[in-house]
């Protein structure tokens, strides 16, 4: 399904969203976009419709206005540079500028010092909606199920079921009711509500807080389980429910699953052997990311160190746990998880030994000097892992540009970015090269090097179709020639969308071989399917970059 976004005129009351530091920005450029917000099915104008612009390269805080009683917007004393346009409101569709499908990124404005482009105008359809009642086993109405809306989508270069949208919990009719989605399949859970306040309040208070008034195995009661529509409760054996474009879908049953469930209990011992006042306690299916929530997830408050999740069917999970001390500059998250494999009966003897991790200390460098313009907290430095977990790595960055990363655990690989035009060149230990290497983190490292550089390569062009005529919309992937160079959080994989003039451009890629292809259509995050990408390889153009070098690469669209 398309959506209508095309690329005068009322002011309307413009303001900066909050920075993330709390700061206003001091510069305010000289470059304006206006334009129009009408409904996509009837053509009236919308009035009241957020219009934000976010700048791509960070130079200015996003900048965001709404539409007046005529549908028209105006975004001014913007900076030169290239932006990111998207319009929303509640019961519609919020959708980019030039995003002309789901799951599709939308398409850049590049704006010249004092420049002003008219005419950027949105069409928004109404979202799509899922209706639906929620019954027990007696096709009673279920009063209270907590109903979560999930689509598939690409993380970590795989195909996952994530959290799209949560209704309000079910009426005295078990009814619900989801609104604002795009246009395409969705899976509907439904779960009863949870009481973990009150399990964890008695659990604690069984005297002394100890772990041995915790250690008991029992068989758990049989009780309602999250359901996916129809009646199951295995999500790789729900049924999808499509939606059309702005379309209510048909009034669906679900009929909650009772099931023998068991729970999860225990204790979290922090780095001195002891319980926490307080911990976060998160247990997800084995393998699967904590922080891409699916409503598999449960997450717990342990108070003295005592955790209980309940209503659990069997299988493999990882539970998390991770404490925080927000009295600690910058504040401390501690984390240690455990994989467990759940049957019929309960596990209560668990324990989660949270460490701190270790720390990398280094300095951050700049080829051919200080940089001008740059300060301390525009650089973001971390660490990555083939693991997904909550896991969180703390950072300092002093005004003399030395660092400390705290919380590094396992294998794990830095990384680095900073503001453009500064972009990161190397990463060194010692003077030896761990840029895209993954570091067993066992012990404390020094003399970390991070060295930013402006020699970047960059790689713009055009793209025509089969007759060689230019067309305007379409999406350039380029990749790694090396296979073991591609996957999720690479640096070697970037997609580029066209501007205003039909142009693409690709900035930062570290030298090397690559493939480029022009394709009509590629969902965001598909460039990280392995996969996919050794099916382009055949129609992609290869070409080397060099450190520095700007290259003209025109491309045909291709049919794959």
């Amino acid at each position: 399904m398309v959506l209508a976004v095309t690329a005068v005129v009322s002011a309307a009351q413009q303001q900066p969203l909050p920075r993330r530091d709390g700061q206003q920005p001091t510069a305010q450029g000289r470059a304006l976009i206006r334009g129009r917000v009408i409904q996509l099915d009837t053509g009236r104008p919308l009035r009241r419709v957020q219009v934000t612009a976010r700048s791509a390269d960070d130079r200015q805080p996003p900048r965001s206005t709404v539409t007046d009683n005529d549908g028209r917007y105006e975004l001014a004393t913007l900076l030169a540079g290239r932006y990111q346009l998207s319009a929303s409101r509640g019961g519609y569709v919020t959708i980019e500028h030039g995003q002309r499908r789901p799951l599709e990124a939308g398409r850049p404005l590049v704006l010249a010092d004092g420049q002003t482009i008219e005419n950027v105008n949105f069409s928004l359809p109404r979202g799509s909606v899922i209706v639906g009642r929620v019954v027990d086993e007696f096709n009673e109405p279920f009063t209270g199920a907590t109903v979560q809306i999930h689509r598939y989508r690409y993380v970590n270069g795989q195909r996952q079921l994530t959290l799209a949208a949560t209704a309000s919990p079910t009426d005295d009719l078990g009814q619900f009711r989801a609104f604002g989605l795009l246009p395409g399949d969705y899976y509907v859970s439904a779960a009863p509500p949870g009481d973990v306040a009150s399990a964890l309040s008695a659990l604690a208070s069984r005297g002394g807080g100890g772990i041995g008034n915790v250690l008991a195995t029992a068989a758990a009661p049989p009780g309602y389980v999250r359901t996916y529509y129809p009646d199951t409760p295995f999500p790789t054996s729900a049924q999808p429910v499509t939606v059309a474009l702005g379309q209510e879908s048909p009034l669906l049953t679900l009929a909650l699953v009772v099931s023998r469930t068991a729970k999860v209990a225990g204790v979290v011992l922090g780095a001195d052997g002891n319980p926490p006042a307080n911990a976060t306690v998160v247990v997800h299916p084995k393998g699967a990311d904590p922080n891409n929530t699916t409503g598999m997830a449960s997450t717990a408050m342990a108070q003295r160190g005592v955790f209980s999740v309940s209503g659990l069917v069997s299988g493999e999970y990882t539970i998390e746990a991770l404490i925080i001390e927000p009295q600690a500059r910058p504040p401390l998250i501690t984390h240690g998880s455990v994989d467990v494999f759940l049957g019929d009966a309960d596990m209560t003897d668990i324990v989660v030994a949270v460490r701190p991790g270790v720390t990398a200390r280094g300095r951050i460098a700049f080829e051919g000097g200080p940089p001008k313009g740059l300060v301390p907290n525009q650089v973001q430095l971390g660490a990555v892992s083939a693991v997904p977990s909550m896991a969180s790595v703390g950072r300092r960055v002093r005004d003399d540009w030395s660092f400390e990363l705290t919380g590094l655990k396992g294998r794990q690989t830095l990384r680095a970015s900073a503001r453009p035009p500064w972009f990161l060149k190397s990463i060194t230990r010692s003077g030896v090269d761990i840029t895209d290497t993954a570091i067993d983190f066992a012990d404390n490292i020094d003399n970390v090097e991070v060295m930013f550089t402006q020699r970047v390569t960059e790689v713009t062009g055009s793209v025509s179709d089969r007759r060689g005529t230019p067309i305007r919309d379409y999406v350039v992937l380029v990749f790694a020639e090396d296979r073991s160079s591609r996957g999720p959080q690479t640096r070697f994989t970037q997609t580029a969308r066209p501007d205003q003039d039909g142009r693409y451009g690709i900035r930062g890629l570290p030298p090397g071989r690559y493939l480029a292809v022009a394709l009509d259509y590629l969902e965001q995050g598909e460039e990280t399917d392995r996969n996919r990408l050794e099916s382009l390889e055949g129609s992609a153009v290869r070409m080397e970059l060099r450190e520095g070098e700007t290259r003209a690469l025109d491309l045909r669209i291709s049919e794959f």
